[in-house]
């Protein structure tokens, strides 16, 4: 990956951040977040208190990262079933080279954001289920924000083999008061007739900076869903592409977020319909209050063959206060004359 991780940081040097002059950015400006400065290597603190009470009685499989650094000592996997391993990125790279790799992405993928942590993630979440196995339990991936100035850059490779079936949670939170930067990217691998349940709660700090991004391969007759809950953070994007590979797959997009004081919450999805016959749902409900802004554009692309395609895409804002904002831009291409 060294060389991919060279290539991605020379695209970050030449592109830099986002502007509002980029059309998929035309909402949500960057600028706030070049005025801080950052430190990967920021002293943390004890979250052990944070993260037992987060815990209580929930049942699964537990992984805990600390500012982008895996804490061991906080997590807890218990017995796993057959076929199903649960791990960190650190030690996939090392241990299953191969299946990262052909997992990872590439330096091309989306925005800068994007590449910058394919340049910088050295750890995140690797969830390996082989064909056939199911995985009753919830997987609750953790990442805390504890360290002052603190920038995390992680990134989590989730694969289900064919017939497969499992659910991963996601849950980001941070101390009050504390300024921190994330920057993560979910790479999920769906294959034929496998079934995955993606559950997302971002819930830092009001103080904090939040770019994400799930990019997501669905294979024939395979199911996906996603629900993303953004509560925190005062800058939040999450970009969502899905594309179906096969016939007959599913995908449901969910979300729900909500933003007030002078916070922004920004979604995009992508459904790369390009094959026959595929079903897609997606769902995002806003509530803005104060100076609370909210952004959703969601793109579905029907390519030329893909007949039968079925596909629903609804936004709803609630609006609180006569300052609250929702940019709503519902984006539909389509190439095909079976929709």
């Amino acid at each position: 990956l060294a060389a991919m991780r060279q290539r991605a940081i020379e695209r970050f040097a030449t592109e830099g951040w986002r502007t509002t002059k980029h059309e998929v950015w035309r909402h949500t400006s960057l600028a706030p977040l070049e005025q801080v400065a950052f430190d990967t290597q920021a002293q943390p603190v004890d979250v052990e208190a944070i993260v037992r009470e987060l815990r209580g009685d929930e049942p699964g499989c537990w992984l805990v990262f600390v500012d982008g650094r895996h804490a061991p000592a906080l997590g807890q996997l218990g017995a796993l079933p057959s076929g199903v391993r649960i791990g960190t990125l650190a030690d996939a790279l090392a241990h299953e080279a191969d299946l990262v790799q052909q997992a990872f992405g590439s330096e091309t993928d989306g925005g800068s954001p994007a590449a910058l942590n394919l340049a910088l993630a050295s750890d995140g979440a690797f969830v390996h289920l082989a064909p056939g196995a199911v995985l009753e339990e919830p997987i609750h991936v953790v990442f805390v924000a504890s360290g002052e100035g603190a920038a995390a850059f992680t990134r989590n490779l989730y694969v289900a083999e064919a017939g497969s079936q499992g659910n991963v949670v996601e849950h980001y939170i941070g101390r009050d008061g504390n300024i921190s930067f994330t920057n993560t990217v979910s790479r999920v691998q769906v294959a034929a007739d496998a079934r995955l349940v993606h559950t997302r709660l971002q819930q830092e700090a009001p103080e904090a900076f939040h770019l994400a991004a799930i990019d997501v391969e669905q294979a024939g007759k395979s199911y996906f869903a996603s629900h993303s809950i953004s509560l925190g953070a005062r800058l939040a994007r999450h970009d969502i592409a899905t594309r179906f590979d096969g016939t007959r797959a599913e995908s449901l997009l969910n979300g729900v977020y909500y933003a007030n004081g002078q916070r922004h919450v920004d979604h995009h999805t992508l459904i790369g319909h390009a094959q026959p016959n595929c079903v897609s749902h997606e769902h995002y409900r806003g509530i803005l209050a104060d100076r609370g802004r909210g952004v959703f554009r969601g793109r579905i692309l029907v390519a030329p063959g893909a007949d039968g395609t079925d596909a629903i895409q609804r936004n709803d804002s609630l609006l609180l206060s006569r300052l609250a904002r929702n940019d709503s831009k519902p984006e539909l291409e389509i190439y095909a004359d079976d929709v």
